[in-house]
């Protein structure tokens, strides 16, 4: 709720008139700082470096006292349009200072553990962005908030982290999936929003489907090196092995759901009738239909999908 806080108050602060070059004067010498330099021009956060220093520190015209954050760091980013926090360095390693008019303790909870911090954005002016972290030579991702680890430090680039946005509850089911289940990623259904979540044994790699946060149930077992979450209502989806795809049923459509087509196809694309739902298969470019409850090729081979001749039949 504390997060939700943060970004309104980002999106509802009223910009105050700058400050006149006497006062700019007078705050330089009274703290005996130099560079006096804006961060947020809507908060008036500026930040100083100390005299015969390298070091920064944050400051704001809204507050008693001015001073933000003391002037120990080596650097200070910016708080552009929008930004819920800045990114500090100190000693060599980055840290996150959070908006200080909603986090009250915003300086003491800053800690430059990290060797990099990079922020993505999903458009411009993202309120809420991924921020990765990279610790001790890997990279993860983190909660910008409460510095939840999100996603592993396991990769070795930036760009290789799947990113993942979650709200607040997903913290602890994210906690105990890694726990009970020994699993060392774990992604949640972001379209269903159910509790459904996929996670990854630790020990072989493997991915498995589940559902729960006080008592989790296997949807599917972690056997396969990826699958695909369940669509809304659709009561099959796709699960893979060296390279290749499979359909399981769905616990929530069938009895006694479990992999009814083998792991032996390049790709597949499930059709929605009127009625029913139909899956067609490709193996070697070319497509056929497949019955997904027993695993049965339909018809013949075509070159593409579109090409299928489409029969609205519940018995397939």
């Amino acid at each position: 709720m504390t997060k939700l806080f943060l970004v309104l108050a980002l999106l509802f602060t009223t910009c105050l008139s700058a400050q006149s070059e006497e006062e700019v004067d007078s705050v330089q010498k009274l703290f005996k700082a130099r560079d006096y330099t804006w961060v947020d021009f809507d908060n008036n956060i500026f930040k100083m470096r100390k005299h015969f220093s390298s070091k920064w520190g944050l400051f704001s015209w809204n507050i008693e006292g001015l001073q933000l954050l003391p002037m120990e760091y080596d650097s200070v980013s910016f708080m552009v349009e929008y930004e819920p926090f800045s990114i500090v360095k100190r000693k060599g390693l980055y840290g996150i200072f959070l908006l200080p008019f909603e986090v009250q303790d915003a300086a003491e909870r800053v800690s430059c553990i990290y060797e990099e911090l990079q922020k993505v954005e999903d458009h411009a002016h993202d309120s809420e962005p991924f921020l990765l972290a990279k610790k001790n030579g890997k990279w993860g991702q983190i909660d910008w908030f409460n510095e939840f680890e999100i996603i592993p430090f396991i990769y070795s680039s930036a760009q290789a982290v799947p990113l993942q946005k979650i709200d607040t509850w997903a913290t602890e089911l994210i906690q105990v999936a890694r726990r009970e289940l020994q699993a060392d990623l774990v992604f949640l259904d972001q379209g269903n929003g159910d509790g459904v979540f996929k996670a990854r044994s630790m020990k072989t790699q493997k991915w498995g489907m589940y559902q729960g946060l006080d008592e989790i149930r296997t949807l599917i077992p972690a056997q396969y090196d990826s699958l695909d979450f369940f669509n809304w209502n659709y009561p099959f989806t796709g699960v893979y092995k060296e390279g290749k795809v499979g359909i399981y049923t769905s616990a929530w459509s069938v009895d006694s759901a479990h992999e009814t087509v083998p792991c032996e196809y390049d790709d597949y694309k499930i059709i929605e009738g009127n009625r029913s739902y139909f899956l067609a298969v490709m193996k070697d470019d070319k497509w056929s239909w497949i019955d997904w409850r027993e695993g049965k090729l339909i018809g013949t081979w075509v070159d593409q999908v579109g090409a299928l001749k489409f029969r609205e039949d519940d018995a397939w």
